[in-house]
C-alpha cells in the first residue's frame, strides 16, 4: 500500500509486507520479462505523486519504504525475488536518483539484525542513511532512527506507533 502523509516531513510512503504474498507463485506467474516494467511503471507513480507534493507544498518529497519481514524466515525468502528487485533498481537508478530517502527493513529475523549491526559500522554513514534494518516495537534506539521519517501519531502500531488502522489509510490529495 503506498500511503500520503500529511506532508509535514515530506514523504511518501511504502509499506510492503513480506509475508503477506506467495512469493514462489510471484515469480512463477510473472515473467523476468515483465519485472522491470513494473518496477519503472511504480517508481514513477511514487515520483509523480513526490513531485506534486513537492510542488504543492514546497517540501522536497521523496520515498521511504517500510519493508515490514513480519512471519519471514530463510525458509520462505525467494532468492529469485531478491535477484529481480536488484536488477529493477538498477533500471530506475539513472532515471530517479533521487527518489529515495529510505528503505527501512522491519521485524527481520534475529539472524539478519545481528548481522546488519556488525556490518552497519563498516559501511559509508551515506548507505545505512538510506538503508537500515529496525525492530521498532523491541528497540528503542531504532524506532527513533524510524521516527525521523513519520511522527509517532502516523506510524501504524504493527511498527510501534498509535495510528491504529492497518493498512494505513491517508487520504488521496485531489489532482486540481
Amino acid at each position: 500500500n503506498w500511503c500520503l502523509p500529511e506532508g509535514d516531513r515530506g514523504n511518501v510512503f511504502l509499506f510492503c509486507r513480506y509475508a503477506g504474498y506467495d512469493q514462489n507463485s510471484l515469480v512463477n506467474n510473472v515473467p523476468e520479462s515483465a519485472w522491470g516494467p513494473a518496477f519503472v511503471y511504480i517508481s514513477e507513480w511514487a515520483f509523480q505523486w513526490t513531485d506534486y507534493i513537492t510542488r504543492t507544498t514546497g517540501l522536497l518529497t521523496k520515498n521511504v519504504r517500510f519493508i515490514d519481514f513480519d512471519g519471514m524466515s530463510m525458509f520462505n525468502m525467494n532468492k529469485e525475488i531478491g535477484r529481480r528487485d536488484s536488477a529493477a533498481m538498477k533500471l530506475t537508478d539513472d532515471v530517479y536518483p533521487q527518489l529515495l530517502r529510505a528503505i527501512l527493513i522491519c521485524h527481520s529475523p534475529s539472524w539478519l539484525q545481528a548481522f546488519w549491526r556488525v556490518l552497519r559500522v563498516i559501511l559509508p554513514g551515506r548507505l545505512v542513511e538510506k538503508f537500515d534494518f529496525i525492530d521498532p516495537l523491541t528497540n528503542l534506539k531504532e524506532r527513533a532512527r524510524l521516527l525521523r521519517f513519520i511522527p509517532q501519531e502516523k506510524l501504524p502500531v504493527r511498527f510501534g506507533g498509535d495510528y491504529q488502522p492497518w493498512p494505513v489509510a491517508y487520504p488521496v490529495p485531489g489532482t486540481g
